[in-house]
């Protein structure tokens, strides 16, 4: 058994170049402009959602997006419609991050403060670390996945 786990492990090592000789390493690298454009992506989803403007932030959902909020996975259009019942007081990102994936896939991360309540007036989670990966569609950047963690208040 403990041969078999070893052998697994070298060769997901040699498959990921983990093992491998790390002046040759080939990680994606994306521009300053497209880091800033994936941030500034992020936040105006949270801005489109806060005033209602869910067409636009539709646009930019992936045709297959996913959002886990919560305990909840939504699609892109379930997604949009949470948002339509929703009253976005305040949110504030920080922390903001970018990881390149690939040449054409990214995840942007951060923390998440908010005041949000439901139609029914439930409050969610006041402060989450999130993350939404990114995809490069022809010359677009779409949202393809997004989950967010609640953080202890």
């Amino acid at each position: 058994m403990f041969t078999r786990l070893f052998i697994i492990c070298i060769i997901t090592l040699a498959v990921s170049g983990c093992g491998g000789d790390k002046g040759n390493s080939t990680a994606p690298v994306l521009t300053d402009a497209e880091s800033k454009l994936l941030i500034q992506q992020e936040i105006s989803h949270w801005e489109f959602a806060k005033l209602k403007n869910l067409g636009t932030l539709r646009n930019q959902l992936h045709p297959d997006y996913i959002g886990y909020f919560g305990t909840t996975a939504l699609g892109p259009d379930a997604t949009v419609a949470t948002f339509k019942d929703t009253d976005i007081r305040s949110y504030r990102l920080s922390n903001i991050k970018v990881l390149p994936l690939t040449d054409n896939a990214a995840v942007v991360y951060y923390i998440l403060d908010r005041d949000i309540v439901d139609g029914s007036g439930n409050p969610w989670a006041a402060k989450v670390a999130a993350s939404e990966t990114y995809v490069k569609v022809g010359k677009e950047w779409k949202a393809k996945y997004y989950q967010e963690t609640m953080l202890e208040e």
